[in-house]
This record gives C-alpha cells, structure tokens and sequence, in this order.
C-alpha cells in the first residue's frame, strides 16, 4: 500500500508523456528549392506544408570536448525526385533545419519547438528509393573559427547582454 494522498495518485494517474516530432526542411543554395518532409502524413503546420516521407537521422551526438561529428540523414526519394538535384550538384552547402515539436504543439498548430541546424557536407548516396546527405555543423567549415575567449560582464563592462 502506497502512504500518498488520494490526490497525488490521481495526479499521477492524469500524467502523461508526449511525443516529439521531427519536421524537417532541406533548403537548396543555388537555387530557390525547399522541400519540407516528415515521418508522417501529409500535413500542414504553422502555413508550411510538410510531406510525409520516411526519414532517419543517425549519428546525432556531441563531443565533451567540441568535436562534432557528422550524422548521416537518409530520406526516401519518392519517385527519383533528389536523384536530378543530386546530379547537378544542388545539395552542395545546402541547409538541413530539424525543427523538434511536441506532438500537442504540432496538433495545435503552436510556434514552439527546438531547432537545429546543419549544412550538407556530402551526399554519400542517392538510389531510386533512397537519399542519403552527411552533415556538419555550420562551424564545422573549413573558414570559420570560434573566439578564444568569451568576452563578458563583469570583466568587460562595457559589453550589455
């Protein structure tokens, strides 16, 4: 026998977890071209419609110590419609947003979410039924470089956050 009040259980009883959902864009650089997807069906949200296409992010972690590492998204190509932009090259440098909602949110058409952004470092493999892009994180490019130190109050006070 549980020593809690008949309130708390009841409370315990009424929780319940929610899903999240993953709602992907793919935005082309060279070219004007955003396709939206996610593992679902057709559906619209926040005015963007978002095609149900089976998709799988692996490789998602992050280093202790700032490395980054490069997960692989793997996309079914319905109808061999990547395999053209593949071809010419459209994928190069172009941006992968994961926009991650809960599922009520999603439901409810609410504008919140965690986002995450890559950029397209190859594509490793593209098939009559498959798409695969690696990414890497935007500071992951060859130019760019982090500071070496944070600037910050109350060392610099002349700094305002």
């Amino acid at each position: 026998m549980i020593n809690a009040p008949v309130s708390h259980l009841q409370d315990a009883l009424e929780l319940e977890g929610d899903a999240k959902l993953d709602l992907w864009e793919l935005r082309l650089k060279t070219v004007p071209t955003i396709f939206r997807f996610w593992n679902g069906a057709e559906r619209t949200w926040r005015g963007n419609l978002y095609q149900g296409l089976a998709c799988q992010l692996q490789g998602e972690a992050s280093g202790t110590e700032g490395q980054n590492n490069r997960p692989t998204l793997t996309v079914t190509n319905p109808a061999k419609i990547f395999g053209a932009f593949a071809a010419e090259g459209y994928f190069d440098l172009a941006e992968i947003i994961r926009r991650r909602v809960l599922q009520r949110h999603f439901i409810a058409d609410v504008n919140e979410f965690q986002q995450r952004v890559w950029i397209v470092g190859r594509v490793p493999g593209v098939t009559a039924q498959v798409l695969q892009l690696e990414l890497r994180s935007p500071l992951d490019m060859p130019a760019w470089k982090t500071p070496r130190r944070v600037f910050s109050p109350p060392e610099f006070p002349f700094i305002v956050l």
